[in-house]
């Protein structure tokens, strides 16, 4: 029974943050016609929202387990839980800002130690893989259903409406009520070894970056793209000017990360290898060489 309660404690951990995370595309499209603002300016809630995940996950997972990974969910779900009921009495998108970077902070404690405690609960490997792809599907569940969350909310009559930020009460509570069941859940404590400092712990950390499959995943993860997704970026680029290099550069730049990850992982390889080398240069000397709507993602 305290072993079902702990998994149910993650897995509405990882729902509601999927809900949240995932939320940002909406949210930039309504800031745009609520707050009146340019879509450059909307964007930059996708970066407080990942930077603020890479920056705590960064400096605080080699500390986690020295508080707690209770503590560390908790705190994490009563931040979010107060920037989620303040969003709708503030109403302006400087809070949002703060919100996905609440958000983002949040999950960065929640994640790791969640993959924690997903090692504590497994007593194998296949054990540990069953229960990770069972909390990662919850989390597609939660990603699924933040559409239609949303979607209740926004008022079809009236772009320029706050209505939409109702949905934040909603969320607060859930996001409460997730603090109460990990409260509730019986999440041991892990042995910590306090003879190293937490500076040797963190740099600990930092040598696993040399380690093959960690370099893999670094160049990997941001290029799990499917094929459509990279024509629709490629269509994208081509709408827009010449001059706009920013969004060819990163295009390209995700096109040489896949090559890269196909290369060392050995598990699929890219049709044409000399596309790398005119991505490399493109990449140094600031011009394109390659038409990425024209390489093939396999």
């Amino acid at each position: 029974m305290s072993r079902l309660m702990v998994i149910a404690a993650i897995a509405i951990s990882y729902y509601v943050f999927a809900i949240l995370l995932n939320s940002v595309g909406t949210v930039i499209l309504q800031s745009i016609n609520s707050f009146d603002i340019s879509k450059p300016q909307a964007s930059t809630l996708e970066g407080f929202k990942d930077l603020s995940i890479a920056i705590v996950s960064f400096f605080v997972a080699s500390v986690i387990p020295r508080v707690g990974y209770k503590l560390s969910m908790l705190v994490g779900l009563a931040l979010v839980a107060v920037a989620c009921a303040a969003t709708p009495a503030i109403s302006s998108f400087w809070f949002i800002k703060v919100l996905f970077a609440c958000i983002g902070t949040a999950f960065a404690l929640v994640k790791v130690s969640i993959y924690a405690i997903i090692g504590q609960l497994s007593s194998s490997t296949k054990a540990h893989s069953s229960l990770m792809n069972t909390v990662e599907g919850i989390f597609m569940l939660g990603v699924l259903s933040g559409y239609w969350v949303f979607a209740w909310f926004i008022d079809p009559n009236n772009d320029a409406s706050l209505s939409w930020l109702n949905v934040y009460y909603l969320l607060a509570a859930l996001v409460g009520f997730t603090f109460i069941i990990v409260m509730l859940a019986p999440i041991h404590p892990v042995n910590v070894e306090h003879s190293k400092g937490i500076a040797q712990e963190f740099f600990s950390m930092l040598k696993l970056a040399y380690q093959p499959l960690v370099l893999v995943l670094f160049f990997g993860i941001p290029v799990r793209v499917n094929r459509a997704g990279y024509r629709l970026l490629a269509a994208h680029v081509q709408q827009r000017s010449t001059g706009s290099t920013h969004a060819s550069q990163y295009s390209n730049y995700q096109y040489f990360c896949y090559c890269l990850s196909c290369w060392t992982s050995n598990r699929r390889r890219c049709t044409y290898p000399y596309e790398l080398v005119s991505i490399l240069k493109y990449m140094l000397s600031g011009y394109g060489c390659c038409n990425v709507a024209e390489s093939p993602i396999g």
